[in-house]
């Protein structure tokens, strides 16, 4: 078996978790660590795009609900920025703040998009 190196850019290594990446790799090989991460974006893509659709007028338990989902599946791919700020919207979502909630969701909704472009860079 040979090791596969993944080198990240700087801004990649702030939304990209790399042991995770090399955790999965190491684990499932590189073909189904592919596959797992492929699905995950999709997933990821689904999630983000409902989430920008309740965010104007959802209930905030399904926000909240849809939040973590959201936070749970970029913690498998290690998208721990991603992740993070998940968790925050899910906490503005349980706290009823929905001026901070809004604003969250809009930075989730940038950096997810920055992180699952940096992961496709990665997959290939």
């Amino acid at each position: 078996m040979t090791a596969t190196v993944v080198r990240l850019k700087e801004r990649d290594r702030e939304l990209i978790d790399d042991e995770v990446f090399g955790v999965l790799r190491r684990t499932l090989g590189d073909s189904a660590a592919e596959d797992v991460i492929e699905d995950t974006a999709f997933l990821l893509v689904e999630r983000l795009s409902r989430m920008e659709q309740l965010v104007h007028g959802g209930s905030l338990s399904e926000i909240d609900r849809l939040a973590r989902s959201i936070a749970d599946l970029a913690g498998r791919v290690g998208l721990r920025t991603m992740q993070r700020i998940a968790g925050d919207v899910s906490c503005c979502a349980r706290r009823a703040d929905v001026v901070a909630l809004r604003a969250v969701v809009a930075r989730m909704i940038r950096i997810g998009e920055d992180s699952l472009f940096c992961l496709a860079r990665h997959i290939d």
